[in-house]
């Protein structure tokens, strides 16, 4: 198995795969789970399974937001192809408004102290 003229490591990493001795992203992977703590300004881990997730919320008795996000996506455009959004007069297409966008319409779920609210 070739790719781009190297030769492919058959060994699959959860959603990277070796080609030669780089590690290259492979376009299994369709969402991600993002964990946003309680008050923090940003988020504090990255999960490929929801299961993992939850298991390290729980652990560590965290509180906060865990949200699924489509891989290459931006939620705008995402909640725009899904008819969950659509943009109008009110809500125009500037950037000011699209990167502050967020959807209730992604999955997601809250925690408090490690336990699903």
């Amino acid at each position: 198995m070739s790719v781009s003229g190297a030769k492919a490591d058959v060994r699959f990493f959860p959603f990277w795969i070796r080609i030669g001795e780089a590690l290259c992203y492979s376009a299994l992977m369709e969402h991600v789970w993002i964990f946003h703590g309680q008050d923090a300004d940003f988020a504090s881990a990255v999960f490929a399974k929801r299961a993992d997730a939850e298991t390290w919320i729980n652990e560590n008795h965290f509180s906060g937001v865990l949200t699924i996000y489509p891989v290459d996506k931006p939620i705008y455009d995402w909640a725009v192809e899904k008819e969950f959004f659509r943009p109008d007069l009110d809500h125009p297409k500037t950037g000011k408004f699209i990167q502050n966008f967020t959807s209730a319409s992604q999955e997601h779920f809250h925690y408090e102290n490690g336990v699903l609210d």
